[in-house]
């Protein structure tokens, strides 16, 4: 397996890309929070992908809105009204379009191939990523690979 830890450059098209999705998951907490709050939904943790489910429903959770889930007691039936009403919202949001997750291909990262793995965090305003993958590629221009022990000792210092 192939390491490398690397820094976002500013301005960059990876940093443009990181911003709007940091931005787009902000928006998506913001609606996901008010949704649950006129909905007095107790549950604090949402599973947000195609659906909509709700993680450690309380019994007070169960008993409203029982109902409206699938079978499996977490995620909300299509047909619901609760569905129906969030996907609104996040429409609303201009949340329809937004991404929920990245992949590696949004890091401009077009050499690999098969298994890979990738993570980030900020530090300072900037963003830093070690992408683990099964094959060798060129650091793109959008990135500065740094070495091994600065990547852990930012992560360190973060917290």
């Amino acid at each position: 397996m192939v390491e490398k830890y690397l820094r976002v450059l500013p301005g960059s098209e990876v940093e443009k890309n990181l911003k709007a999705y940091e931005e787009s998951q902000a928006k998506w907490l913001e609606v996901t929070n008010k949704f649950a709050q006129d909905f007095g939904i107790e549950a604090k943790e949402f599973y947000i992908c195609k659906e909509l489910g709700v993680h450690n429903l309380t019994d007070n959770d169960r008993q409203k809105y029982g109902s409206q889930l699938k079978k499996d007691g977490v995620w909300f039936k299509k047909s619901s009204t609760l569905y129906k009403e969030y996907a609104k919202r996040c429409v609303e949001a201009g949340l329809d379009k937004a991404r929920l997750r990245l992949i590696i291909w949004d890091y401009n990262i077009h050499e690999v191939y098969g298994k890979h793995s990738l993570s980030r965090f900020k530090f300072e305003d900037v963003w830093y990523i070690k992408v683990t993958t099964e094959n060798d590629y060129t650091v793109p221009k959008d990135y500065e690979q740094i070495k091994a022990s600065e990547y852990h000792k930012l992560r360190e210092d973060l917290g």
